[in-house]
């Protein structure tokens, strides 16, 4: 087993973004959260304690936050007009985690999403 040089954010759907998922999919019936809990969203990010971690997601949050939306709406004109870190903080829970395990065999590879 090897360690990496990373730390895990992990990101949660919360209701507000369930909302806006029902509104613009009007899918039928209307999702739960559980739909959009399921499976959840993990991102590497650099090593940081607890206290840097503020700091890291305001950083990041509006490509999270992008990457979170594209993945239920692909049509943008559908997304609110602004993304803030306030609104990003009231749609998503996020869990952290200190050290980053590889159980997996070879090398890591990297492939660029384009949101």
């Amino acid at each position: 087993m090897l360690t990496i040089n990373r730390s895990v954010l992990i990101v949660k759907p919360r209701l507000p973004f369930l909302e806006w998922v029902n509104k613009a999919c009007a899918s039928d019936p209307p999702m739960i959260l559980d739909d959009l809990t399921t499976e959840q969203s993990v991102y590497l990010i650099p090593e940081v304690d607890e206290g840097e971690l503020e700091l890291h997601v305001r950083r990041h949050y509006k490509t999270i936050f992008e990457h979170e939306m594209v993945s239920w709406v692909r049509n943008q004109t559908l997304w609110p007009n602004r993304l803030t870190f306030q609104m990003f903080e009231q749609w998503f829970q996020l869990e952290w985690g200190s050290e980053v395990f590889d159980l997996g065999k070879g090398a890591i590879t990297q492939e660029r999403l384009n949101v």
